[in-house]
């Protein structure tokens, strides 16, 4: 947990240290981050986005506002939409990357309009 807060999502080390304090929220963080080296290996062994793209009739991308231009999910997202630039771009505004916990009803809406509009 620690390598991801600081090396991946570039928080404070003092951020992390009071994430740390609290065992409770620690051992929470560090049984989220139990399948993190499993999905992080099946990431980087898939084919690029431009490439799963070409075999693709429709592309959205959803990107939580609150993350646009940002490091690490807003410029990792803008690196993905440079390689499908046919891709359509949703933004979830006032959402961040667990846009699923904070806002599930505004993504359900999107998704079920995504799917409407297939």
């Amino acid at each position: 947990m620690e390598i991801v807060h600081r090396r991946i999502a570039g928080l404070d080390g003092a951020v992390v240290d009071a994430l740390r304090a609290d065992p409770e929220v620690w051992e929470a963080l560090r049984a989220l981050a139990a399948p993190l080296h499993a999905e992080t290996a099946a990431l980087y062994g898939e084919p690029a986005p431009d490439s799963l793209a070409r075999r693709a009739d429709r592309v959205d991308l959803i990107v939580g506002g609150a993350n646009r231009g940002t490091a690490p999910y807003g410029t990792s997202f803008d690196e993905v939409a440079r390689r499908v630039p046919a891709a359509e771009v949703h933004e979830l505004p006032g959402q961040g990357h667990m846009a699923h916990l904070q806002g599930p009803a505004e993504l359900a809406r999107l998704l079920e309009g995504l799917a409407a509009a297939g």
